[in-house]
This record gives C-alpha cells, structure tokens and sequence, in this order.
C-alpha cells in the first residue's frame, strides 16, 4: 500500500485491493482464440466470493502488430529519490537510487551506461554526475530494477532535481532521460539517541540500522526483549546518510487499535536535541531515512586558510593541520565518488596524523572539515 504509513486492518485478507493501491490487472494472450473472419465473443466470470464482496470490473481487448524497434530501452521509472505517492514507502531517500527499465526492442538488451545527478536545465545533466554501466540480458517487454552506486547529492536540501540518463545505441530516444523531485530528509546534528518503548508482545518488533552502502550500523533483535520497557541506543560519531529498519513479524505495528498487544513506539533524537516520533501503526516495515553531521556545502576558496594537508601527492600516512579556531567538528575523507572512507571528531585538536591512507588505492581523494557554521575542502592525490 503507497499510502504509508497508514492505520489499518492489514492483517485482514482483502479481495484484492488496497486503499491508495492500483488494482490487480491480470493480462491473457487470446490470440489463438480470435478469429481474423468472423465476429467474436469475449465473456467474462468471476470465482465464487464468500461475503460481501463487490467487483467493478474494466475491461480492454487489445490488437496489435510487430514490434516497432529492434533495439530500445526505456526508463520507466525513478523510484528513488521521487516525490510520487505510489514510492512514498522508499521516500524521502538519501540511499542509493532505484530506477526501472523495460526492453521494447525485440532484441536482447545486455548492456546500458546510466548517467545520473542534478538536473541542470532541462535534460542537462550537472558537472558532477555519475556514470554506471549495468550488464544483464533482458528479453523483449521484460522489467528490471536497478540500484545505482550511492550518490552523495541526495543528501541536499530539496528544491534540486535529480536526473537519469541512458547512453544507449537506441532507435526511440524519447523515453531515455527522467527527472524527479528530492525531497529533503530529516537531519540530526551530534550523536543520535534511538529510544525504543516495546509493546505487551516484544518478540515481534526489531530494527535495524543501515548506513548509505547497506551496511549494518546498529541491530535491535526481538529476543530477550521485556514488554512495556524503554530500551535506549546512541548512534555515535556518524556521518552521512542511514536507513531505520523497523520490522513487526505479526503486521500490526507498535500499536494498533484492533488487538491487545499495548502501546510501543520508536523515537529519534541528537544529543540535546528534540525527539522525532516514528509511526506506531505501520503494519510490517518502516523505513525511515535521516542524515547525521551530512556535508550540504564546500567551501575550497578559503580551505588553505585555516587547514594544511602535506605531503601532497602522499604515498603513506597524510598530515594535517587545523587552524585554532575550528575546537570543534570532525575529519571526513571520501573518494572521487562520494564514498566515506574515514571520519573523526577534532575535539579541540590542531594536528592529525591518518595512518589509514596507507591502504587507499591510487586516486584522487577529498578531505572536509565539517564545522557547525561552516564546511572546507581540499583535494589530494594517493599514489
């Protein structure tokens, strides 16, 4: 159901619809039975229904030719970053994007480069977008999604438009490019407090939190949990984007008004910050996507001012050294992709020394230094 969260008898077997759902579509080849020089009859019946059940039923017959294309891949979607209410339960998203395509030309479609990232004026993709390449055999009229590489853009406030491209030796380009709005996610600065209230049945819910790659970050297991008890758990020194996992084995959420299984809830917050509540009656699965300490700007005119990085190109460990007024923030290393590859808090501290780049691959790297008023950056090269 798109429409999410929302309350309701989920647990009850439905005859085949959902409140803010498409209806089942069921599609049948009949072309052995049409006959091209006569009329034709087309009847339609239903399987006996127990209850009070009620069909509405629209019906197409559909004629048509060859194939118009040999070769054409089209996007059919964005399922993620999107703005749409049929992908309301991936969205708002800071993970990595999720798109679908469909072969519509008669041959097999084995390889595609995707490029994706802001729209810049139309079907111009910005300086910074990234290139995929998907590898696959995909026959005729058939569907698959893809999940792109992590794009670190997705965790800017909305108002910016993310786009995907295909290069493709393609006979129909029309259907190549989409655009979908982002939407922002909810933002905590600091170390983040995850408060979690169990309801009279514990052994039903857990969660679980994921970082931007799909790593496990934090996992709250429903075994040897005590009902109607308050369990508390910090996210300590992240940053970047996470995912919060909220699973419930009996489909009737935290609370739900129609069972006797109590009152739970789960509820966010940074250190010193206040509390998000997270929806109770979500039936199965939550998700809930946040950043924590995420970088929204750079600011490389001034980064030689107040910080020194040597040696640069560097082959072992990389030096670095803060001015006095940044007392506070933290060290964030990423690669040429976005990738976090090392973080740490400043804690008053003027000098580093990063003893983990001995183990970077060659290439190009970026170091940040996050403040709470403002963010530097200064390229290096690993060799």
């Amino acid at each position: 159901n798109p429409v999410y969260p929302q309350g309701g008898t989920w647990v009850y077997d439905r005859a085949g619809w959902c409140p803010g759902a498409p209806s089942d579509v069921q599609r049948f080849d009949v072309t052995d039975f049409i006959s091209n020089t006569g009329p034709n009859t087309v009847d339609y019946s239903i399987n006996t229904a127990a209850g009070d059940s009620r069909y509405i039923v629209n019906m197409q017959l559909v004629e048509y030719g060859d194939p118009n294309y040999s070769n054409d891949v089209e996007l059919l979607e964005i399922r993620n970053p999107s703005s749409k209410i049929i992908h309301e339960r991936y969205n708002p998203a800071c993970q990595a994007p999720v798109i679908k395509i469909r072969n519509n030309g008669t041959q097999p479609l084995t390889t595609l480069e995707i490029e994706y990232g802001f729209d810049n004026d139309g079907e111009v993709l910005s300086a910074d977008a990234l290139t995929y390449v998907w590898n696959g055999n995909l026959e005729f009229l058939e569907e698959e999604e893809i999940e792109l590489p992590f794009f670190a853009g997705l965790t800017l406030p909305e108002g910016v438009r993310f786009r995907v491209k295909f290069t493709v030796d393609d006979e129909d380009i029309s259907n190549n490019t989409l655009a979908s709005d982002i939407r922002s996610v909810d933002h905590f600065d600091n170390d983040v407090i995850i408060q979690f209230k169990t309801n009279f049945v514990p052994s039903e819910t857990s969660y679980t939190v994921y970082d931007q790659y799909g790593s496990v970050v934090l996992e709250k297991l429903s075994t040897g949990l005590s009902g109607n008890t308050i369990y508390s758990d910090t996210l300590k020194n992240i940053n970047g984007c996470y995912q919060l996992v909220i699973n419930d084995t009996d489909g009737d959420g935290l609370s739900w008004w129609a069972n006797n299984d109590g009152d739970g809830y789960i509820a966010m917050r940074p250190v010193g910050g206040n509390w998000t509540t997270l929806p109770a009656d979500f039936g199965s699965v939550y998700r809930y996507d946040f950043t924590s300490g995420i970088i929204v700007s750079t600011d490389d005119v001034t980064a030689d001012e107040v910080m020194t990085i040597f040696p640069n190109p560097v082959s072992a460990g990389l030096y670095i050294e803060l001015d006095s007024r940044l007392s506070d923030g933290s060290i964030l290393i990423t690669n040429d992709i976005g990738q976090q590859l090392h973080t740490e808090k400043i804690n008053g501290r003027t000098d580093f020394y990063i003893e983990e780049i001995n183990r970077f691959t060659s290439g190009i790297y970026h170091l940040t230094v996050i403040t709470e008023s403002r963010t530097f950056t200064q390229r290096f090269v690993k060799i």
